[in-house]
């Protein structure tokens, strides 16, 4: 599971790992919304967001796509499609996938090799990531 702030993120294939509310919220949702989430992410005052990025365990850098928000049960839910270059982006994604998961030794390696950037703040769209990583070049 990986931690920014106090918000926690994990891939579906991790969610055995959230807490029992996190589950069982992620299942009313899916099944409200007909969605399936890749990412889940979820924090304060039972916070939770359904996200849609396929590519999550497959590259080391994901463009989130479509999301589904909820600040807590019972609250509307707030859709977005994200589009172009403004996409959010997920980055040391290994964290959120569990230990078993065959892309984990990859994506650890790569995460490795671009130490150097992934602890800066201003990586969290596509453009931004785009434009900091042909500076690092």
């Amino acid at each position: 599971m990986k931690r920014v702030g106090n918000r926690s993120y994990l891939h579906r294939s991790a969610l055995s790992d959230a807490p029992s509310w996190v589950k069982k919220r992620v299942r009313s949702l899916e099944g409200d919304l007909n969605v399936r989430a890749d990412v889940i992410r979820f924090g304060p005052h039972r916070a939770l967001m359904l996200g849609r990025a396929p590519l999550m365990g497959v590259k080391p850098v994901v463009p989130l796509e479509e999301s589904w928000t909820q600040k807590a049960g019972g609250q509307p839910v707030i859709h977005r499609r994200y589009r172009g270059e403004s996409r959010p982006v997920y980055h040391r994604t290994e964290l959120m996938l569990p230990s078993s998961h065959p892309g984990q030794k990859k994506l650890r390696a790569w995460s490795r090799e671009n130490e150097s950037f992934l602890g800066r703040r201003d990586i969290g769209t596509l453009r931004s990531w785009k434009r900091v990583r042909g500076k690092m070049r």
